[in-house]
């Protein structure tokens, strides 16, 4: 509840002019915006965490673990798609301009707009979980998985906590450069129209939303590491297509189909990831949002420390294909990372899904 209030009162003011400091500074302009990010990142973390450690609370079983994760994805996935098509809706329906025109400052009234239904929708679902699930009869079916507890001090000195958050951490900056950068990469690389931001991140999120419905059968079938190799394949493969993609034919026909290979290979990343996490936690549950917490916090820090550098460099480099370079370089030598360290990673407790 309070990381749920923590984003409902930051995010608006993310996306809002600096109230009382228009003129300031831009370095007092970014303390502003910075306040609210922190407040809002804290939120985020708090209910992810909390989320995802309910996974290894209902189940024990690693399978039955994938599913639940697969499906949260799905949910996941589903709500990015719904921004997406309100983006979509609000960019097409509003636009004044030939369709063709690209995004501006004046078109930041419409960017809160897709915000403040995003936050409307939100907080009555959170209010939905709130209410139809109950927190007592979790805990008190938590008896049946058995509570193995470690120290903070054991798990710490576990070295296969740290391969598991090094493959969740590259899997992270593979999902969310790529998904920071595509949108700056159809405007400024490809030159590409206002409508393709929206397009064509939500090609993506519905070939994932697609490919989560078969990435549970798929780890049954293939095990975590060929799943999660499997994974990367197709991102490296979505890497050189954007590498070599050039001219008409790539805007006009050839985006779509790299569009859906990444949102394949996300999907199977992330999940596949997620649930090498929950493998970690097995039976230990009280551990649960500890290590899901130690994740998130080599997810959010390797993603700043990456966006930071990347917005510095792009500074000093004034072609047209540093964003694409960013794609391919970047995201595609996290993928690469994430399964070099996949490889290093033995069973935990059962060894039959890998």
């Amino acid at each position: 509840i309070l990381g749920t209030l923590c984003v409902l009162f930051a995010f608006p003011f993310i996306f809002s002019h600096c109230v009382g400091c228009e003129t300031s500074h831009q370095w007092a302009q970014l303390i502003y915006y910075a306040a609210f990010v922190i407040i809002f990142q804290f939120g985020w973390a708090a209910v992810q965490i909390s989320h995802l450690s309910l996974v290894p609370e209902l189940t024990p079983t690693e399978h039955e673990r994938t599913e639940l994760i697969a499906i949260r994805y799905s949910f996941t996935v589903l709500s990015n798609v719904f921004v997406y098509c309100i983006t979509w809706a609000v960019l097409h329906m509003t636009n004044t301009e030939e369709s063709s025109s690209q995004i501006g400052p004046n078109d930041a009234k419409k960017f809160q707009e897709v915000v403040f239904i995003g936050i409307g929708i939100g907080s009555v679902t959170t209010i939905l979980f709130h209410v139809v699930v109950k927190e007592n009869l979790i805990n008190n079916s938590n008896g049946l998985l058995g509570r193995n507890s470690r120290t903070v001090s054991t798990l710490l000195k576990d070295v296969q906590l740290y391969k598991a958050a090094c493959v969740y951490m590259f899997t992270r900056l593979f999902v969310n450069l790529s998904q920071i950068y595509i949108p700056l990469y159809l405007h400024v690389s490809l030159n590409m129209p206002a409508i393709s931001l929206a397009i064509i991140p939500l090609i993506i999120y519905l070939s994932s939303f697609m490919m989560s419905f078969v990435v549970e059968r798929l780890n049954a079938k293939l095990g975590r590491k060929n799943s999660y190799c499997f994974g990367v394949s197709l991102g490296i493969c979505a890497c050189i297509w954007i590498q070599f993609g050039a001219g008409l034919s790539f805007t006009k026909y050839q985006i779509y189909p790299v569009s859906l290979i990444l949102g394949f290979a996300e999907s199977i990343m992330l999940v596949t990831s997620l649930g090498i996490t929950a493998d970690f936690i097995g039976q230990n549950v009280d551990s649960g949002a500890f290590v899901y917490g130690i994740m998130s916090f080599t997810d959010k820090l390797s993603n700043g420390l990456a966006v930071i550098l990347i917005q510095y460099l792009s500074g000093w480099v004034s072609s047209n294909y540093y964003y694409r370079d960013v794609l391919v370089y970047v995201c595609g030598g996290s993928a690469i990372l994430g399964l070099l360290m996949m490889l290093f990673i033995k069973p935990f407790h059962q060894r039959g899904i890998y």
